[in-house]
């Protein structure tokens, strides 16, 4: 079974006065619109947490102390506190990507809205008159099946009196004025009917012809959608991969540092810059105010 991609040929229905198929295509194109803002929504927070958290992590690398190299570890440590200040700008521009997302899907919902509410007030007008003209055609059609059997009753009641030899001449008139009268009304209550069959059948074309057209936008606009959503979606699981990306190269350059810190390394260096002397201090010797020299001091300390 070949499946239908046409809203054309999917939406119609023989109840002559059902709006399901319209009904049901307004609803998928609604609900596409509530789901379009949902991911407005999910874009706005996403920009704001963006913003909050680069803000965050500026106000870690103000309070960050920067320390003279005077080994691997500390440069390492200089390096974090570089590559902090990085993805601040990392998550900065990430927030205005969720913001640029979150606008241009506001515009695409009133763009929509604005092809979506004149198909459908045209449509709903449409139905409006078809239903009208129905109501008016089977009216019509009652009050002819009402007249047509008075006509009918009033010609038979006319020719029973006629056969009858105790009728007199003015009660014979009168019902062949009757008979006549019915008839009358039953002719001009069939040009009404057909009339209004007629109004009913140009409503109907009208009517189906603006149909065809809402199921023609409608598509598109659905199509449109799909397009839209699928494309900023993609886009915004870009902007987390490349903040993925950019964060984990910030890590790397760090970790890049880290690889050449050896403890023996930066214990030399520290000892390097900062050498006092290899040399220690002498014992002091005791030195008797008298000037005698008492070596079993010496052996006491």
């Amino acid at each position: 079974m070949n499946k239908m991609t046409s809203f054309n040929e999917a939406f119609w229905g023989t109840d002559y006065l059902s709006t399901s198929g319209f009904d049901t295509m307004v609803k998928r194109v609604l609900d596409g619109k509530s789901l379009c803002k949902d991911m407005e929504g999910y874009f706005k927070q996403r920009a704001k947490m963006e913003a909050d958290y680069s803000k965050s992590l500026a106000n870690i690398s103000k309070s960050l102390k920067s320390r003279d190299n005077i080994g691997q570890l500390e440069a390492s440590w200089n390096a974090l506190r570089c590559e902090t200040d990085v993805a601040m700008t990392i998550h900065a521009d990430a927030s205005k990507l969720f913001s640029q997302l979150a606008e241009e899907t506001r515009k695409f919902i009133e763009e929509a809205n604005s092809k979506r509410k004149p198909s459908e007030e045209k449509m709903k007008k449409c139905q409006q008159v078809k239903a009208t003209n129905y109501n008016k055609m089977t009216s019509a059609k009652k009050l002819y099946n009402q007249r047509c059997k008075d006509s009918d009753i009033a010609k038979q009641n006319y020719s029973l009196l006629k056969t009858s030899v105790t009728i007199t001449a003015k009660d014979l008139d009168k019902a062949r004025n009757q008979a006549e009268k019915c008839a009358e009304q039953a002719d001009k209550a069939d040009q009404a009917y057909q009339e209004s069959v007629k109004g009913l059948e140009d409503a109907r074309i009208q009517w189906e012809q603006e149909m065809v057209t809402v199921c023609e936008t409608f598509q598109a606009m659905e199509e449109e959608r799909i397009n839209f959503s699928r494309d900023v979606l993609w886009a915004a699981t870009n902007v987390d991969s490349k903040i993925a990306v950019d964060i984990d190269e910030c890590g790397e350059r760090v970790r890049t540092k880290l690889e050449s810190c050896h403890i023996k390394d930066d214990i030399c260096a520290f000892i390097e810059k900062f050498r006092t002397g290899e040399a220690r201090p002498m014992a002091i010797p005791y030195e008797n105010y008298y000037g005698v020299v008492n070596e079993s001091h010496y052996a006491q300390i």
